[in-house]
């Protein structure tokens, strides 16, 4: 976008972090921000254009106190405002020539190369930063939404791999149950077995028939 417009811009947090930024311009790095005065000034103007898009304000347009005119939106990602963009160091209509003559005179820069950093501040009409604003909120809207609908398929791949491990423990646990009530039973199983053949050995001639079927199955049962 930079190198399509020559727009300065940036990502600020709603604390006031610079998380990045591009083309600013040199009236504003080599001078104003070199300045303890002129950096408040700046400060003010970002404070200012933040609290504006707070009351959810879709533009913010500012002239701060150096001379110069910055403007913002809000970024907003899954109905939640996150932080905001900047676009800055431009005019919207010719600069008064005498009045950053005295503000050179007044912080000591060299007036010949501060003229020079502000001959290089274009001029832009409201419409054009509002289409730039647009452009812009549009774009990060649909980075940082494509960025939320990853962060939502990592978080279900995890929530996922979790259920998945929950199981294989349990079937892990379930396997172990299984195997100790197994080795569990056999014991007693080989007494009622045992006991069964003997029953059948000593008395099976004197039981009747169906009394025979009923020991028998009872045997072949413990044996499974």
């Amino acid at each position: 976008f930079f190198y399509a417009t020559g727009m300065a811009n940036a990502i600020l947090d709603l604390n006031g972090n610079i998380l990045c930024g591009v083309g600013w311009k040199r009236i504003c790095t080599d001078f104003h921000r070199k300045s303890k005065l002129c950096v408040e000034r700046c400060l003010r103007s970002d404070t200012i254009l933040a609290n504006q898009l707070a009351n959810q304000e879709r533009y913010a347009l500012y002239v701060c106190e150096n001379g110069m005119v910055d403007a913002a939106t809000p970024i907003i990602i899954g109905n939640e405002h996150i932080a905001n963009l900047f676009i800055g160091q431009f005019f919207l209509e010719t600069p008064d020539q005498e009045y950053f003559v005295k503000q050179a005179e007044e912080f000591g820069f060299d007036q010949t190369k501060y003229l020079e950093a502000l001959s290089a501040c274009s001029i832009y009409s409201k419409e054009t930063i509002y289409s730039y604003l647009d452009f812009l909120r549009g774009l990060t809207s649909i980075i940082g939404e494509a960025a939320l609908e990853k962060s939502r398929r990592e978080a279900l791949v995890t929530e996922l791999m979790e259920i998945k491990n929950h199981l294989e423990a349990t079937n892990k646990e379930l396997e172990a149950f299984s195997y100790s009530v197994s080795h569990d039973l056999k014991a007693p199983l080989r007494h009622i077995t045992g006991y069964l053949s003997l029953f059948q050995d000593d008395y099976l001639a004197a039981i009747p028939e169906d009394g025979q079927r009923y020991l028998k199955n009872a045997e072949t049962a413990a044996i499974e």
